[in-house]
């Protein structure tokens, strides 16, 4: 497990609540889209640590039907406020749901087994079966650049469907969780066939996350092909 340490301003990384203090998690009120993860989270694979504004958020793979759900339903309450599906979108699903490993970031609660979802992700790799396509060629028309094009697809994936959630009281910016989430994505990564990979990026994400020394090959000369129509048209149109 990788473990990062994050310094603060107003709250070292060291600081810890006083002995007495009620935690973040007994005390927030109304936390938007935020699901509380229960025992039950406990099972969620570890792959990375990070330590900012005195909380410690975990970074790994969701391994429960519980988690999967939280995520979905976070992702869902999110992109709704933001204004990114089509009008009458009950639910966010689609045809790699099912196959999708997804990522959360989740940060400790008081007791064991206890946490705050506070980003998620999800990363769906390559198959060679015939017709499989990434959702960003779907969205996107682009000439792959020859480098990606060389590997195999079974060795590419993308990372889409990212959120991350700014929670009351914590002082901890959404820029870090979602470098969690990256630090987790990299670590399994590691451990698979996985050599490279795309993401459809909001362009001050990407501005925030080379500033942060993350480095991206940009795609030039993309068109948007995504149906005005299609469930998250907001996404691509609006915004």
């Amino acid at each position: 497990v990788r473990r990062v340490d994050v310094g603060h301003e107003a709250a070292p990384a060291q600081q810890r609540p006083r002995s007495g203090t009620p935690h973040l998690l007994d005390t927030l009120w109304n936390p938007l889209s935020v699901a509380l993860l229960h025992q039950g989270s406990a099972e969620m694979e570890v792959l990375a640590t990070i330590d900012a504004g005195g909380h410690t958020i975990d970074f790994g793979v969701a391994t429960t039907r519980e988690e999967r759900q939280a995520v979905l339903a976070q992702r869902f309450s999110l992109f709704q406020r933001q204004g990114y599906y089509r009008e009458g979108v009950t639910e966010d699903q689609d045809e790699y749901a099912r196959e999708a490993i997804y990522f959360l970031g989740r940060l400790r609660g008081a007791a064991a087994g206890r946490g705050l979802l506070v980003s998620s992700t999800r990363l769906i790799e390559g198959r060679e079966d015939p017709g499989f396509e990434f959702p960003a060629l779907k969205a996107f028309q682009f000439e792959m650049p020859t480098a990606l094009r060389q590997v195999p697809v079974r060795q590419r994936a993308e990372v889409a469907r990212l959120v991350a959630e700014q929670l009351p009281a914590v002082r901890i910016g959404r820029l870090t969780t979602v470098l969690g989430l990256i630090l987790a994505i990299d670590a399994y990564a590691q451990r698979t066939m996985l050599r490279c990979g795309l993401a459809v990026i909001k362009r001050r994400l990407l501005k925030a996350l080379e500033a942060s020394g993350l480095r991206f090959y940009e795609i030039d000369r993309a068109q948007v092909v995504y149906p005005p129509d299609g469930p998250v048209a907001g996404y691509f149109f609006a915004h």
